[in-house]
């Protein structure tokens, strides 16, 4: 898509918004953190992982990790548990939803990338283009959600392809980048009770949104917000934590594939690992 000098302004302030801020000293820190205080242990019986050796066995390589969604949660311990086994850290496609205060520098030090999937407009599509085009030129790692939100129990569901098209598309252009599919699972998810009041909220929001009623749509939005965070409080006093289960399955070079049988590959392996078969 060809910009003209007006729309780039507008463009540069969509890349904004979206840029990452990745810190490895400020992220090293807060792991090593969460690490001496054990908070693993405030939200989880164990974090068991399958498959690490498919990773060791391209880390050499730039890598696009493709997840199912299961909670928030996914963020800090998919995280952490690349931090904890020396593995590529990647950055990770996040809800725009997300970068609230008090939580949105946070967010952006660990290396999260806002996408607003609200916005349809042509500009912001081509400004993410462009940020996650230079993201991977860059030679970084990536993390996406196949889904785009969140697993409500009907498995997968309609795969997001956006970014997927990106990352091919910068592969083709000579990048070797490897694709590692992997599946997150809980034996109790932690904000499982809030998302029926979130959802609420979230409906509320979109129907003063279409009313332009913009303040009344921005308090249900961070209604939806503080309800999901919200959730974790209780969560450290449960005797019903459960366990986290991580999966990665083989990687594979993506260059030889087009959208349509990447995706189909990516969604047959994250079902396959959720499903015991791989």
């Amino acid at each position: 898509m060809r910009i003209n000098i007006e729309d780039a302004e507008q463009v540069a302030e969509y890349r904004k918004r979206m840029r990452h801020d990745f810190d490895y000293v400020f992220f090293n820190s807060r792991a090593l953190t969460a690490k001496r205080l054990g908070v693993d242990k405030w939200l989880f019986d164990n974090i068991r992982v399958e498959g690490l050796e498919n990773v060791e066995a391209v880390k050499d390589k730039q890598l696009f990790y493709v997840s199912s969604h299961k909670s928030l949660a996914d963020f800090l311990v998919q995280q952490y548990v690349f931090w904890e086994n020396n593995l590529p850290i990647p950055r990770i496609i996040a809800g725009a939803n997300l970068f609230k205060f008090p939580f949105k520098n946070f967010w952006k030090k660990c290396g999260a990338i806002s996408l607003d999937r609200q916005i349809k407009k042509k500009l912001y599509l081509a400004a993410l283009h462009e940020e996650l085009k230079d993201t991977l030129l860059a030679g970084d790692n990536l993390l996406d959600y196949l889904m785009g939100t969140r697993d409500r129990g009907n498995g997968i569901g309609k795969p997001q392809t956006g970014v997927i098209g990106v990352v091919l598309d910068v592969a083709k252009r000579g990048k070797d980048i490897f694709a590692v599919p992997s599946d997150i699972y809980y034996d109790n998810i932690i904000e499982k009770d809030a998302l029926k009041i979130v959802d609420m909220w979230k409906a509320k929001r979109d129907f003063h949104l279409e009313k332009g009623e913009n303040l009344k749509a921005k308090i249900y939005d961070y209604l939806c917000f503080y309800s999901d965070y919200m959730a974790y409080i209780p969560r450290v006093f449960s005797k019903n934590k459960g366990n986290v289960y991580l999966k990665f399955g083989k990687a594979f070079p993506i260059k030889d594939f087009n959208k349509v049988s990447l995706v189909e590959k990516l969604q047959q392996d994250i079902n396959d690992l959720g499903n015991g078969k791989l």
